[in-house]
C-alpha cells in the first residue's frame, strides 16, 4: 500500500472535478510536513496533475483540514504546503497560457492555409474536455498534420520563431519533429508535428492515427470526443506506457465530457486502439470509479492478444512512476511494449 506516501495523495486530489474517495484520507504528521508538501509539488509536477492538485488541497484545507495533516502546528503545515503548490501552479499556468496563445495563432494561420492539420492534445483537451487551461496545463504544442502538408505546417511554425531539432538514434524514423524556442524561463518552448500519433515504427504496424483517421478525411480542424479518446490512449499508451497520472485524467477527462460509443467503436477498429482504449478506460474506472468509463469500456470489443489489465499496467504502476518504486513496473512495462506491437 501507499498509505502516507505523496503518491497516494496524487490518487486522490488528480481528479480536476474534485477530491477522489477511492484514495481515502491519509493525514501525515505535521512534523513531516515540509519534506512532504515538497515532495507533493514535484510529484504532482512530475504527473501534470498540479493543478487539480492545488486545487482540490485548497479544497481540503478549507473543508476538512485534518484528512491533511496531524498534530500540533496543523494551520503552519497546511499553509507550507498551499503556498508551495500555488507558486507552482502560478509558473505552470503562465506558461500554458504563453503556449496557448502561441496554439491559437497557429491555428488560425493553419486554417487560412487551408492546410490538413490541427493543433491536438494540450489546449485542445483544456478547452474541450476539462473546462479551462486552469484545470489541466501542458508544457508543448502539439500539431498533427497529413504527412504531405507537413513541409508546409513547418513553414508556418518557423514564422513563429521556432527552430526545427534534428532528430538523433531512433528517433530518425519516428512520425514526429520538434521544433523550439526561446522562453522566458529556463525550459523552452515547444511545438511537435506529428504525421501520426504513434510515433514508433515497431508499433506503428499495429496501431495507427493519422490526420485523415481522426477528422474522417474532412477538413474540420477539430476531433470527435471519440476521436479525442482514441487520440489519448494511443499517446498514454505508446509514447509513455500511462507513466503520469496525466493519462489517465485525460481519458477520464474526455469520457466524462460524453463520448458516443459506437463512434469510440468505429475509430478503435480504423486505428486498431482497442487496447490502448481498454487500458486507459480500465485505469481511469478503477482509480476514479467513473461510471461513463465504464460503460464505454463495455463497448468496446478486447482485441485478440488480451484486455492489457491483467497486471501488466495498473493504478500502482501509475501512481509509482514518479516514484524510486517505478523501477518495480519496468518488467509489466516491457511485456505491455510487447503486447502493443504483437496486437494486429
Amino acid at each position: 500500500m501507499l498509505g502516507r506516501h505523496p503518491a497516494h495523495w496524487i490518487g486522490r486530489f488528480s481528479d480536476p472535478a474534485g477530491i477522489n474517495d477511492v484514495y481515502p484520507p491519509s493525514p501525515v504528521a505535521t512534523r513531516q510536513a515540509t519534506a512532504f508538501a515538497m515532495n507533493v509539488v514535484t510529484q504532482a509536477g512530475g504527473h501534470n496533475t498540479l493543478m487539480a492538485v492545488t486545487h482540490n488541497v485548497r479544497a481540503s484545507a478549507t473543508d476538512a483540514p485534518g484528512t491533511l495533516f496531524e498534530g500540533p502546528r496543523r494551520a503552519e503545515a497546511i499553509e507550507t504546503l498551499c503556498t508551495a503548490l500555488a507558486n507552482e501552479r502560478l509558473a505552470i499556468l503562465g506558461r500554458s497560457m504563453r503556449l496557448a496563445r502561441a496554439a491559437r495563432e497557429i491555428a488560425t494561420q493553419l486554417a487560412a492555409a487551408g492546410l490538413p492539420a490541427m493543433v491536438v492534445k494540450g489546449p485542445d483537451f483544456a478547452e474541450k474536455a476539462y473546462g479551462g487551461l486552469h484545470l489541466r496545463a501542458f508544457g508543448d504544442i502539439d500539431l498533427l498534420s497529413d504527412p504531405d502538408a507537413a513541409p508546409e505546417v513547418a513553414d508556418i511554425v518557423t514564422r513563429h520563431g521556432f527552430v526545427p531539432v534534428p532528430a538523433k538514434g531512433k528517433r530518425v524514423d519516428h512520425a514526429e519533429r520538434k521544433f523550439v524556442r526561446a522562453g522566458p524561463d529556463r525550459d523552452p518552448d515547444m511545438v511537435e508535428i506529428h504525421t501520426d500519433m504513434v510515433h514508433a515504427p515497431e508499433l506503428r504496424v499495429a496501431m495507427s492515427l493519422t490526420y485523415r483517421m481522426l477528422t474522417d478525411t474532412q477538413c474540420t480542424g477539430s476531433p470527435t470526443m471519440a476521436g479525442r479518446l482514441v487520440l489519448a490512449a494511443l499517446h498514454g499508451a505508446t509514447s509513455h506506457m500511462f507513466n503520469r497520472m496525466q493519462y489517465v485524467v485525460d481519458m477520464l477527462a474526455i469520457a466524462r465530457a460524453g463520448v458516443d460509443a459506437d463512434d469510440l467503436v468505429e475509430r478503435c477498429a480504423v486505428s486498431h486502439a482497442a487496447g490502448p482504449v481498454r487500458t486507459g478506460l480500465w485505469l481511469a474506472h478503477r482509480m476514479f470509479a467513473c461510471d461513463a468509463c465504464a460503460t464505454l469500456l463495455d463497448a468496446v470489443p478486447a482485441p485478440r492478444h488480451g484486455q492489457w489489465t491483467g497486471g501488466l499496467i495498473t493504478p500502482r504502476t501509475v501512481l509509482r512512476a514518479r516514484t524510486p518504486l517505478r523501477v518495480l513496473s519496468i518488467p509489466g512495462r516491457h511485456a505491455y511494449r510487447r503486447q502493443l506491437a504483437a496486437s494486429r
